[in-house]
């Protein structure tokens, strides 16, 4: 099949033009004070203008205003350092030769500022005994980089009759341990620290399950300290072995304690995808007053569910919030039941983008003038002087995939008004990518982002 990239819609005899997807920007924010280095990941992000083909025309970043520093440039990435801002979300502006106008991406970057916290969970903060006579410990150690004092309070905090009460601090250039010392509460296995984000960026936090009565013959294993923004709402964990000799155990968090709801797990073969349960799961609340130290959490045994699977190798388990707008954080721990040697199943950092149940409804534009209306049965996808109307997907697949059917409603052609089309597409990382299908022989594919309800400011040609 020829697939083609078209800044129109329906072509078919005419030479092929390349419209410029929308890039995806991570990570998503940094420090009022720059230095931050953000990764813009597309195609076609490097050219040259006929007009300017030197170096003197290079691409640029901006920050709102303020221009970034490009350490990295290749056809697919611009690695860019952030420069100094104030708190509160930017547009991100990338400029490219040869690209008749450069791509602006709203609201795309928001810097944070230094007054406020980071929050870290700490997954597993107690220590206790574990079978066939094993004594499991948590160790958990944070170094402090900077040169000066850092307080870490939360889960932390010293209980104490003193108003404000006590805080530990970790001193310039040395490492403290809060083994054993973290409020932790029956039923619920991690905490949550903050620590300020002026600091942030030079605290190194270590967790780490050893178990004592083996120390001679394994150093343990290590546990992710969880920034805020590694919660995602769906998790996909993979490789989750089957095989009798190991136990699994389950671990999930949400963001939120005050507003969380049941997660489901959906289980599938890893090696092709085919789904083999689906099982909700409730998440236990924390302690009232105490949502800002423990996360609502459950922890639950995989054996059970494990057990009827064992002809399929490998597992793989997606756990999302059942209303998939909430955000959590999970990991599987696997127990060699005959060692007691642990390994961990954890997601990435800063884990896969959301897949929503539903395409978000408003606008989406690639920056130029194509662009989206996404609406509750009917969306509209403007193309230079074409439209076109597709059916609006009532659901997404677990991808955030969907197909569906549409009809040319205006356009000088060469289709004429009324001739069927397919429609394919993925909604992800906050992009929609919409295949157009006028014949089996041609595929015109768009990379669009999400706005919102507000239209674009670049609204579609009206043709005579």
């Amino acid at each position: 099949m020829n697939k083609s990239l078209g800044l129109c819609l329906f072509l078919f005899s005419a030479p092929i033009l390349f419209a410029q997807p929308v890039p995806s920007v991570r990570p998503a924010s940094g420090y009022t004070t720059g230095g931050d280095l953000v990764h813009i990941r597309s195609y076609g992000l490097t050219g040259r203008s006929p007009a300017c083909p030197g170096a003197s025309c290079p691409n640029y970043v901006k920050f709102d205003d303020a221009f970034g520093r490009i350490l990295v440039n290749t056809p697919f990435e611009i690695v860019v350092m952030a420069p100094p801002h104030a708190p509160g979300s930017v547009d991100v502006t990338v400029g490219i030769p040869g690209v008749f106008d450069p791509i602006v991406l709203p609201n795309t970057f928001r810097y944070e500022s230094l007054q406020d916290s980071e929050r870290i969970l700490i997954p597993v903060a107690a220590s206790g005994p574990g079978p066939n006579a094993a004594r499991f410990e948590t160790e958990i150690l944070m170094t402090n980089a900077n040169d000066f004092d850092v307080h870490v309070t939360g889960a932390a905090a010293i209980p104490s009759l003193q108003s404000p009460p006590p805080t530990p601090v970790v001193l310039p250039h040395s490492t403290a341990t809060f083994t054993d010392r973290l409020r932790d509460m029956p039923g619920h296995q991690g905490a949550f620290i903050f620590i300020p984000l002026s600091a942030a960026r030079d605290v190194i936090t270590k967790v780490r399950v050893h178990d004592t009565s083996r120390d001679a013959a394994a150093f343990g294993v290590e546990i992710p300290a969880v920034p805020d923004r590694d919660f995602v709402t769906t998790v996909r964990l993979t490789g989750i072995p089957t095989d009798p000799r190991f136990r699994s155990t389950l671990r999930v968090y949400a963001y939120d304690a005050r507003n969380f709801g049941p997660v489901t797990l959906r289980v599938r073969d890893a090696a092709d995808g085919t789904l083999l349960a689906t099982i909700p799961v409730a998440l236990d609340r924390a302690e009232p007053g105490r949502e800002d130290e423990i996360p609502a959490s459950v922890q639950i045994s995989l054996d059970p569910i494990i057990e009827p699977l064992r002809s399929h190798a490998r597992l793989r388990i997606d756990i999302a919030d059942s209303d998939a707008i909430r955000p959590i954080w999970a990991f599987v721990s696997i127990t060699n039941n005959q060692t007691q040697e642990i390994t961990l199943v954890t997601p990435p950092p800063s884990g896969p983008a959301a897949t929503p149940d539903k395409i978000p409804l408003g606008w989406y534009s690639d920056g130029g003038r194509d662009s989206v209306h996404v609406g509750e049965t009917e969306s509209t996808l403007y193309v230079l002087c074409n439209t076109a109307t597709f059916k609006t997907p009532s659901l997404l697949d677990s991808n955030g995939d969907f197909s569906t059917t549409g009809t040319v409603i205006a356009g000088p052609g060469p289709l004429p008004v009324g001739t069927a089309l397919n429609f394919e597409g993925r909604v992800a990382e906050g992009l929609l990518m919409v295949k157009v299908i006028p014949t089996v022989d041609i595929v015109n594919i768009y990379y669009l982002q999400y706005l919102g309800a507000q239209q674009p400011t670049r609204t579609p040609i009206q043709c005579q």
